[in-house]
């Protein structure tokens, strides 16, 4: 692919759509985490947003030679 190639406008619809649809998957699954922490486990939103912070950046490579995945 050079650098005057163009993406059509399907190719970026197909893409966002199957974008859409994992975060669909992954955002219901945190909102699930959030309530269960908060309303049953009984921790306090502050803690559980750090809690999710700290879990996410431990999984995070900012050395990659792909680029960031954060």
């Amino acid at each position: 692919m050079s650098a005057g190639d163009k993406i059509s406008v399907r190719e970026k619809v197909g893409y966002s759509l199957g974008d859409a649809a994992s975060h669909i998957v992954f955002d219901s699954s945190v909102a699930i985490l959030a309530y269960f922490y908060t309303d049953i486990y009984g921790l306090p939103p502050a803690v559980m947003g750090t809690m999710f912070l700290l879990v996410s950046s431990a999984g995070c490579d900012y050395r990659s030679d792909h680029g960031g995945d954060c």
